[in-house]
């Protein structure tokens, strides 16, 4: 399954850029985050179809202000409750699998 924001012909997706705390929906898929400005806060959404996948990637500031990825309800990450990017440039792929966030 395609996610409707990507294009097979050159494999392109749409980017969202952000810079305040933001809930995802299922239309993201590239995320691009510029915490230059002070720490933000990535919240995943609750259930998402199995194998929905988001990229999330600073844009060089994390290494000041972190990125915490979060999720909307009682989902892990990993087992965990939340990550952090906390390098410049650092970047999280994660994939739903129908309970629970997985990073890969």
């Amino acid at each position: 399954v395609v996610n409707e924001d990507t294009k097979l012909n050159g494999m392109t997706a749409a980017l969202a850029s952000i810079s305040a705390d933001t809930t995802l929906t299922q239309k993201h898929f590239l995320v691009k985050v510029d915490t230059s400005g002070g720490a933000v806060t990535v919240t995943l959404p609750s259930s998402m179809p199995t194998g929905k996948v988001f990229v999330i990637k600073d844009d060089g500031s994390a290494g000041s202000n972190p990125i915490t990825i979060d999720t909307a309800g009682s989902e892990t990450i990993d087992g965990a409750a939340s990550i952090q990017i906390i390098s410049a440039y650092g970047a999280a792929n994660l994939m739903f699998d129908g309970s629970n966030y997985l990073v890969w």
